[in-house]
């Protein structure tokens, strides 16, 4: 009997659906709230003369952009590591999030990928309990804050490297189309994978490398996380 060989592919990033449309680049300083694009809807119909006229209205519509998201539910996470309130974790392990839908860290990214570069929306930041302080939520903001007692640089990579830390993991082998830039062929391939496999094979991570964590969001990709 023949033990087939366990097999991992990595993918830089993922999108989904109309996200693929964008195409400006990041740093573009048009676009950094949310990104946009322009679509054409034709309107027909039937006229009292019998005539069949048909109107086509041009409209520029955006995307929800990172600055538009208050919150992860706690069902996209389908793994913390180390787990809430570990405190014997190794020293030398990354600490991570994993998400149930592999597109989530791209999903509001107000940017086309810079070839096979993409900036999640989102970054994990590690802190040490001395390193920050609560604010608790301000008067008329959805989220909470915190106040940093450190330089950011100190805690966190560079913002032009946080494309390095989240990735897509699918337990399967995708190749040759896993250096493919064509995501409708990727997705399918993905797809593929899901069928031949009963487990869920596919989750996307975002890592650091300090311990305790907070996530945050890059309200615009101007700005630091």
């Amino acid at each position: 009997m023949t033990v087939p060989t366990g097999t991992y592919t990595f993918l830089p990033w993922l999108r989904r659906g109309v996200a693929n449309r964008i195409d400006t680049p990041a740093g573009d300083p048009d676009v950094r709230q949310r990104a946009g694009f322009d679509v054409e809807v034709t309107v027909s119909g039937v006229g009292l003369d019998g005539s069949a006229p048909a109107v086509t209205a041009p409209q520029h519509v955006e995307l929800y952009g990172p600055g538009d998201v208050i919150g992860v539910d706690p069902v996209a996470i389908s793994r913390l590591e180390p787990p809430d309130w570990t405190t014997n974790f190794e020293p030398n392990h990354l600490v991570s999030i994993e998400f149930y839908d592999e597109d989530l860290p791209w999903r509001y990214t107000p940017a086309a990928p810079d070839g096979r570069r993409l900036l999640p929306w989102l970054a994990l930041v590690v802190l040490t309990e001395d390193e920050f302080d609560e604010l608790g939520r301000p008067t008329g903001q959805p989220l909470a804050s915190i106040k940093l007692n450190v330089d950011l640089t100190d805690v966190a990579p560079p913002p032009g490297e946080l494309w390095a830390w989240a990735h897509v993991h699918v337990n399967g082998e995708l190749a040759p189309d896993v250096v493919s830039t064509d995501t409708a062929t990727i997705t399918a391939a993905m797809a593929a994978t899901h069928s031949r496999q009963r487990t869920v094979p596919v989750t996307c991570s975002i890592s650091a490398c300090r311990w305790p964590w907070v996530m945050i969001r890059r309200t615009s990709l101007g700005s630091a996380p």
